[in-house]
């Protein structure tokens, strides 16, 4: 509650701040770029609160004066309260090219307006391909946080094609990304598109820092791992300093999950006591010098 409050402060504080700039002739370079540092659910305020400052302008005409002025004037006409300004400001071409306003590109494609969100997805698959690496990832964060919006699900399929569609290192800069979502986003994708090689998984299980993306790389390690019979894969795995790392390969790969022949990659039986008693050995990490238990070791 208290950081919703911030965020709302902050959204308001900066439609002000751009609302001034526009008809100040201020650089729109200058406020682009911390827009462009702003996390994804600022702009889902920023828009919110700019529609609600259109009483700043004395009338509709305003608005018009400043639409195709520069980046920063489309922006804010990009906001309006007024449909008509909003679906103007999507036909124009310097929103669709122009890489720092895809943000508002997206949000515009869940308008209530069935016009102007026709029209923003008419351009968004364009858009999203004439971005580069970091507008894209950019714009997947703003994507998943659209989500939780009436018809969000739009951005997020269209966000999702752009990235499968990429062969610069898009989706690994995506993997890498400070936003969570987009982080689950990029990791559900790579393993669906089948260009995740062992040993690239192994590492994203033992490095990541996100639980959900952990887990799901640890998954198809073991998978990977019980199909090709690959056991020092797994010894990788339990030597980890996540025990939920160790945990999870020996939940998934030990005696409850039988390879061929009956018998699980442990060595033992299904329901061998002795493999049983890894998942409390998993618990503790081996020291240095302190070898992984008999019992815990795959093979």
């Amino acid at each position: 509650m208290r950081q919703t409050g911030r965020l709302i402060r902050r959204a308001t504080t900066k439609s002000g701040g751009l609302v001034r700039s526009a008809f100040d002739g201020a650089e729109p370079d200058e406020a682009l770029r911390v827009l462009s540092a702003v996390r994804p659910r600022t702009w889902l305020r920023l828009d919110v609160e700019l529609r609600r400052r259109h009483y700043c302008f004395a009338s509709d005409k305003q608005w018009r004066q400043i639409t195709e002025a520069d980046p920063l004037a489309l922006l804010l006409t990009a906001c309006s309260g007024d449909g008509r300004l909003r679906q103007r400001a999507v036909r124009t071409p310097l929103l669709r090219c122009d890489q720092r306003l895809l943000p508002l590109l997206l949000i515009r494609t869940v308008d209530w307006v069935k016009q102007v969100r026709d029209d923003a997805r008419w351009t968004l698959s364009e858009s999203l391909g004439a971005a580069n690496s970091d507008g894209l990832v950019r714009a997947a964060g703003v994507a998943m946080a659209l989500r939780e919006w009436q018809r969000g699900d739009y951005a997020v399929a269209a966000v999702t094609d752009a990235l499968l569609s990429r062969s610069d290192g898009t989706l690994e800069a995506a993997r890498a990304s400070e936003d969570v979502q987009v982080r689950r986003l990029a990791h559900r994708l790579w393993l669906e598109s089948g260009q995740a090689d062992l040993d690239a998984l192994v590492q994203a299980a033992l490095t990541e820092r996100d639980i959900v993306c952990q887990i799901v790389c640890v998954d198809a390690v073991v998978r990977a791992a019980v199909r090709d019979r690959q056991r020092g894969t797994l010894d990788r795995l339990l030597a980890a300093r996540f025990s939920r790392v160790r945990v999870e390969a020996l939940a998934r790969a030990g005696p409850d999950r039988p390879a061929r022949g009956g018998r699980g990659l442990t060595g033992g039986p299904v329901g061998d006591a002795a493999g049983h008693r890894t998942v409390g050995d998993a618990t503790r990490r081996p020291g240095p010098g302190r070898a992984i238990p008999r019992h815990a070791r795959v093979g």
